[in-house]
Formats: structure tokens, sequence, C-alpha cells
């Protein structure tokens, strides 16, 4: 695996993460309202 392709991936990672942290955070915040 190149170098570009690595950080292509990693960054990927990272995004798909917020996207799991925000939802998570969404649906506990509907379950305190």
């Amino acid at each position: 695996m190149s170098i570009d392709q690595h950080i292509k991936s990693h960054l990927g990672c990272k995004v798909s993460d917020k996207k799991t942290i925000s939802t998570g955070e969404t649906s506990s915040f509907k379950i305190l309202t």
C-alpha cells in the first residue's frame, strides 16, 4: 500500500467514525428529551 492510499483510508475511517458518533449522539439526545 502506498502512503497516499494509507492516508486516504485513514481519513475514510475518521469520517465514518464521526458519522457513527454523531448518530449515537442524536439517538441518545432523543432518549433524553
